[in-house]
């Protein structure tokens, strides 16, 4: 629905109010909580070797994800909630797998939901883009050839991790969230060429250690937060920061003031622009 409609509909509700009309507006159900149901996850290896891109929806719960499938997605997903149906949508070169949510109900309040998705991904390039809402869990994406991926959530405790190089050059990597703890480890075993990270409130880490010899150019965007960002100490990395107030603590091999530090090495390429609103950014080599 567009914006401006929305507005309308909005002062229409209003203005009925202060003319003493009644309006009747709906009224949020509570989702029903029943057994735990286990739902397999089960794709084979398409026959071309062209990316596929894969989709994982999923609402509140616990998501964990690493490689390791003989397939191309493999797992399970545990859930209490019979409306969370889980589907799968497969065309060419795309899959995306989700849960159904039903419009005009509310998570339930003093019940146990059970939501654990635990996939697993194979050896083919993958586009990999992850939606969720309030979760919980860990992205283990160690040796599984990314082409691009995209984090999108709304408030989640969280990791991201590379601990082995990606096989595939990645064109982007791309995490946006809400009030959030997120950590994204082993960025420089990533290889990603531009990597975006935007956020609201809360405490996130980006460490771009790994064996990269690739240019990796950072834009971070970030309101009322504590940002620690963490490279190589042999790294070639430049960084510019804007915004309003924030205090700003540098130590190892980072040097500078004011708006610019840098690093002076031979080793990965790095250029950060930071932009930042009242909060912290910690500044650290390993």
């Amino acid at each position: 629905m567009k914006p401006f409609l929305v507005l309308t509909g909005a002062l229409a509700v209003l203005a009925m109010a202060c003319a003493g009309v009644t309006v009747n507006l709906p009224t949020l159900q509570e989702l029903e909580i029943g057994p735990v149901q286990t739902y397999s996850i089960d794709e084979p290896l398409p026959a071309g070797s062209d990316p596929v891109a894969l989709t994982l929806s999923m609402g509140a719960g616990r998501l964990d994800v690493r490689g390791g499938a003989q397939a191309l997605v493999e797992g399970s997903v545990r859930c209490n909630v019979p409306s969370w149906k889980l589907v799968v949508d497969r065309s060419t070169n795309q899959i995306d797998i989700r849960q159904e949510a039903p419009e005009g109900y509310t998570t339930p309040t003093g019940s146990s939901v059970t939501n654990e998705w635990d996939v697993r991904l194979g050896a083919h390039p993958l586009d990999l883009h992850v939606n969720a809402g309030a979760y919980r869990g860990t992205l283990d994406l160690s040796g599984v050839p990314l082409r691009s991926l995209e984090v999108l959530d709304g408030a989640s405790e969280s990791q991201v991790v590379f601990s082995s190089p990606n096989p595939q050059r990645m064109e982007e990597l791309v995490y946006r969230t809400g009030a959030s703890t997120v950590e994204l480890r082993g960025l420089g075993y990533a290889r990603a060429k531009q990597i975006t990270f935007v956020s609201g409130a809360g405490t996130y880490t980006l460490d771009f250690t790994g064996e990269a010899s690739e240019p990796t150019t950072v834009s971070i965007r970030s309101g009322v937060s504590t940002v620690r960002l963490i490279v190589p100490a042999n790294a070639n990395a430049r960084l510019s920061l804007g915004g309003g107030l924030r205090e700003v603590s540098a130590s190892g091999a980072w040097i500078g003031s004011g708006n610019f530090y840098n690093v002076v090495g031979d080793g990965i390429q790095l250029e950060l622009n930071v932009d930042m609103g009242v909060g912290q950014l910690i500044l650290e080599t390993r």
